[in-house]
Formats: C-alpha cells, structure tokens, sequence
C-alpha cells in the first residue's frame, strides 16, 4: 500500500434503539433533532477534530471524513467545513472528504469553496465526490431517478470551472448558467484530484475508470468489492487506460486490541451500533427507485439489510469488516491487498460510542504496530494525489 489514511466515522454516540421505537423513527432522515444536545455535540466535534489531528501526528498520509444529510450516522453536513478547520490545525496531511454529496449542492458553489479549502491547506485537498444516498434525495426535494444525472453534470461543471479560464457558460438537462468564472481558483492544477466513492452500482467504478479518477470502495464482503474493482479495470483498458492500483481505494473497518478476546469484547458492541442501531432505515428510503438501476437494486439494498440481520462474527468471516489483533490485522490487511489489487486503504479506526482514550489508545495501536508494515512508502512533506 502505498498510502494509508484515517478515517473517523464522528457518528453521534447518544442514539439509542429505545428512542427510535418511541416514535417509530429511522435513524435516517426522520430521528428528531431534539435528541441533539448542543452542548454535548459541540464537545464531541472538538474531540473529534482533535483526534483527527492526533492522526497526522502517528504518521497517517491523510484524513478521510463523511459529508451526510439529516442523519446521526455520520453527521457531518458540510465537508468543507471540516476541510477548512483541519487545514488550520494541521501541516502535512491529506484532506480527504469522502465525499461530498454533489447532487444536493450548486456545482459552482461548491467548486469555489472546494478552491478556497486548496488555497487554504497549501494544495492538500482531494475532492471526494459522492452521488449520495436515498434518504439526502428526499431531505433536499431531488428526484432519485435524477440524481445520477444531476451528479454527471455538476462534476463536469465543476472540472471546467477549475481547469478552465471563465467565463464560460454552460448549458446542460439540469443547469443553465450564463457565467461560470470561479474566484479563487484552486492552488492544484489543473484541478484538486477527484476520487469518487461507490456504494455497488456497477456503473460508478466504471464511470470513475472512464475519466482517470480513482474509486473507493468499502463495507463489504471482500468478494463484492474485487467484482467493484474489477469492473473498474475493465472499463479503465476499454478506455485506453493503463488500471493503475493507486485508483483502486479500499475502505475498512478495523476494531483491534493487544489480544483476540478483548478485540472481540469491545469491537462488538462498537460494529452493533453502526451497522444495527445507526442502520435502522426500511429499503424504499435508503434505496429510493429510481436511485439505483433496476437490475442492481436487490443487490444494493440487500447489502445494506445484510449489514443488519448478520451476525458480527458472520461479517468479520465474510471480510466485510476486521477485528482482531495487531498481527491478524496485518495479515488480513496484506492479503486483501494480495486479493483486491488496490495501492491505497481507508482505514476507519474511530466508530460507534468509542470514548476519547478508547480512539487515541486504537489509533496509537494500529499506528504503531501495523502501519509500518502494510505501507510501502513513509509520508512526505507534500503528498501526492
């Protein structure tokens, strides 16, 4: 691997199963915001910026964080934002948003503050780009059928905007704008580099080869996501492209411990909140039709129940997730790399209710005991994209 990233989940850590059955609620788009307590949540995020920080401190070659919409799952509704505070607070690190949920926003608008957060960190934001999920369709009133549409557009408004001297204007199925002429324009040229995440359609890793920009890939069984990275290789030797495995992203999460028992013990109850209390959401609103192609919605949608019916034990078998000890972790990490093809892993260490010395003593773990022999290369004092 030659890079190795961090990323924090920041899901909110109060949500309980009890509160959701009081009201019949989901956990996306309809748990009401009362059960937010600001006071809590303003010191939680600090905590958080700060651990965030403490990675680049361990040697992490980037900071990967979650733009979602009306959700405690990962409630973090503006990456630039966090872009911005962490280009403050740290020197050398990547700035990885994965991603932004291009269709609920002005593509211009977010070129600009995409630029400005560049300008900011020296050159060190990656733009992270997502279609986003069913519910963050009806939380901003867009057609799900429409939102791949929407997303190809505005990605392509927002190329030109950074590579391209304005004005200029653009005329497409969803924008008409007479005046494209960003101010400021990104330090990166010709533009930020631009990753592209992927929940399983098939079609994104595809679309992602087609124009050279590397795909993430994540929570999943092993199998799923080589059939994701695979379909990406495919399409990168139809279009012309050397498949390079710098494209190819890995996204894990990994719970570990000095010995299996205690791994097991808290990395349990830690998965069970994400993937059981934090997933409670029916089919139709994660899944809207129209959000994914017919053919691939079983699939999609079936991942997801899968998440919640299955037993953790299952789920670390079937690779979807990792618990373990430092050594387990190396082995599995190296030989999904083997397996999967890819030069560059998320790894997602800071999920579910852990507590600020549980995350710093689980990072300092991992950075100490498997960064060093799952990366090739050590980070440098400008990372490469």
């Amino acid at each position: 691997m030659n890079e190795v990233l961090f990323l924090h989940w920041m899901s909110w850590p109060g949500m309980t199963r009890e509160s959701l059955a009081a009201n019949d609620d989901w956990a996306f788009l309809t748990y009401p915001n009362a059960e937010y307590d600001p006071v809590e949540g303003s010191a939680v995020l600090h905590r958080w910026i700060d651990e965030m920080v403490y990675a680049e401190e361990l040697g992490f070659d980037g900071l990967v964080y979650n733009e979602h919409h009306q959700m405690p799952h990962a409630h973090l509704p503006s990456a630039n934002v966090m872009s911005a505070t962490l280009a403050a607070r740290t020197s050398r690190i990547k700035l990885v948003p994965l991603g932004h949920v291009v269709p609920v926003h002005h593509p211009v608008q977010l070129a600009e503050e995409i630029a400005l957060v560049d300008l900011i960190s020296g050159g060190r934001v990656v733009a992270g780009l997502s279609k986003g999920i069913g519910h963050e369709f009806f939380a901003r009133s867009i057609d799900p059928g429409e939102a791949r549409g929407r997303f190809d557009e505005a990605v392509d408004i927002m190329v030109r905007a950074w590579s391209e001297p304005g004005p200029f204007a653009y005329s497409g199925q969803y924008w008409h704008l007479p005046f494209v002429n960003i101010w400021p324009r990104p330090l990166q040229q010709p533009h930020p580099p631009i990753w592209i995440t992927g929940t399983g359609s098939p079609n994104t890793p595809a679309w992602a080869a087609r124009r050279g920009y590397p795909y993430v890939k994540g929570l999943d069984k092993e199998d799923a996501v080589l059939r994701m990275f695979d379909i990406y290789r495919a399409a990168a030797e139809e279009a012309g492209r050397e498949p390079d495995p710098n494209n190819l992203v890995f996204s894990k999460h990994v719970y570990m411990a000095e010995n299996e028992e205690e791994a097991w013990r808290r990395g349990k109850e830690h998965y069970e909140y994400v993937l059981r209390d934090l997933f409670e959401i029916p089919d139709h609103i994660f899944f809207p039709p129209g959000s994914v192609p017919p053919e691939n919605y079983e699939r999609a949608a079936g991942g997801y129940r899968h998440y919640r019916d299955t037993s953790i034990e299952q789920l670390v078998e079937e690779g979807v997730v990792l618990i373990g000890t430092p050594d387990q972790v190396i082995e599995s990490l190296l030989r999904a790399e083997e397996h999967l093809g890819f030069g560059k892993a998320v790894i997602t260490l800071a999920f579910g209710k852990m507590g600020e010395t549980e995350t710093r003593e689980h990072m300092a773990l991992f950075a100490e005991r498997v960064l060093p022999h799952i990366r090739d290369t050590v980070p440098s004092a400008a990372p490469s994209a």
